[in-house]
């Protein structure tokens, strides 16, 4: 299964709310995220050990780097700064900003499969000829399959 964006749910004053980037990153509600994807479909994984981890202090700490993100715009190009986000890059640096982990393996566009033709697409609409090869990358699929997190049965 293909997964094309990301998002970290945050309780807030009761309510659940996703940081997920479209035009500029702001907090939607999930339902309205779910919503937006291809036929209402999404994978949920959680944290494991988050009691151990997330504690009162860390998930402070995250909300307040996810907070210094609001309104910055959605990173169409992929770059490995803090300027522009893009919906895997926003989710993994809260992780790792505030809670000290790395949800995820990184890597470089080099590491993908550069001769599918969606992807060769995307990368020449997004870089033209001068792809950043060496730049770190994460993707959804590395973030879903992360030892760090699993499938919650329902």
């Amino acid at each position: 299964m293909l997964f094309a964006a990301s998002l970290l749910c945050l309780v807030l004053s009761g309510a659940l709310h996703a940081e997920a980037p479209p035009a500029v990153l702001e907090k939607t509600p999930l339902a309205k995220w779910i919503r937006r994807g291809k036929d209402r479909k999404f994978a949920l994984r959680r944290l494991k050990a988050r009691a151990r981890i997330l504690t009162p202090q860390t998930l402070a700490r995250m909300k307040k780097i996810a907070a210094g993100y609001l309104g910055k715009e959605y990173d169409l190009h992929f770059a490995w700064d803090d300027e522009r986000l893009y919906c895997s890059e926003l989710v993994w640096k809260i992780y790792q900003r505030g809670a000290g982990l790395e949800v995820g393996k990184l890597q470089k566009p080099g590491d993908f499969d550069l001769n599918d033709k969606l992807v060769k697409s995307q990368l020449r609409e997004q870089h033209g000829s001068r792809v950043p090869l060496n730049e770190n990358v994460i993707s959804p699929a590395a973030m879903l399959s992360s030892e760090r997190l699993f499938e919650p049965a329902f």
